[in-house]
């Protein structure tokens, strides 16, 4: 057997193996969705660089029979996430030593690999700039009335939350969202983990809204909203004034999140004599 059939072999049958069960599997919806999505401004994607070039075309000359597609670095120095038609691997600074699975980021507790493999918009990962983190929304031109809403107390301030029903990190942070006082809290629901999620969204959408029940073109638009604003892991946060957060925060991390939020607005507002 050759390498390069070596390497497809092992593709094939490492990532059937190998994939958590939940994020295997990528909804057609999701990737229909992505398809469909308008491309992200270019201020959140990086060019490929020197490296990724070169790695790329060491790849090419190494294995002239397989087609590569794109080759972007990872966190991890001197690894390179590489895409060979349907498969996703991670390839070494030599192009000889290939590592097929899932790579994860635990720090934000996003599960790079699995959106990838859902066709989530091709967004550059952490450390390799454009982090969703240093972008801002309008959360004034977002369609909240496809979103699912709880209001706590006055409802003075704005969370918005990209969330998947099955996402465990998003579990975690439900806990903590009827400890925010005085918040309106906006969830739009974005199964991005596969044909349960999709089922799961169905449902939780049906019984939170069930004037709307019928609806369910709602989690298409959420999708494509996810890809217009670079989203690209669960859950994802927006605050009033439009700043980005990932992952599940602890409740008291979250709560002084949005207490900035807050604190500069205040201090942003003109004084009166």
């Amino acid at each position: 057997m050759t390498t390069e059939r070596l390497i497809r072999s092992v593709a094939r049958s490492a990532l059937a193996a190998l994939m958590l069960p939940a994020l295997a599997q990528a909804a057609p919806e999701a990737r229909a969705a992505a398809k469909a999505a308008p491309a992200p401004a270019k201020t959140t994607a990086a060019a490929p660089n020197a490296e990724e070039a070169a790695m790329l075309a060491r790849l090419r000359k190494l294995y002239p029979a397989t087609v590569f597609g794109t080759v972007t670095r990872t966190p991890i120095r001197g690894v390179f996430e590489v895409i060979m038609g349907p498969n996703i691997a991670y390839v070494g600074s030599d192009g000889k030593h290939f590592l097929f699975g899932h790579l994860f980021d635990m720090q934000r507790q996003v599960d790079i690999t699995a959106l990838r493999q859902a066709g989530m918009p091709d967004t550059p990962m952490a450390g390799n700039g454009g982090n969703v983190e240093n972008q801002s929304v309008d959360v004034g031109e977002m369609p909240l009335q496809d979103a699912l809403k709880i209001v706590n107390g006055t409802g003075a301030r704005t969370l918005v939350v990209f969330s998947d029903p099955l996402c465990p990190y998003c579990k975690k942070l439900e806990a903590s969202l009827p400890e925010l006082a005085d918040t309106t809290i906006y969830t739009f629901l974005v199964p991005i983990l596969g044909d349960g999620s999709r089922k799961a969204a169905e449902e939780l959408w049906a019984k939170s809204v069930p004037e709307r029940a019928a609806d369910l073109a709602v989690l298409e638009r959420n999708l494509k909203l996810a890809g217009r604003l670079g989203v690209r892991g669960t859950p994802t946060l927006v605050r009033g004034d439009g700043q980005i957060e990932t992952g599940a925060p602890s409740t008291e991390d979250l709560k002084r999140w949005l207490d900035a939020s807050t604190k500069t607005a205040q201090a942003a507002a003109p004084t009166t004599k």
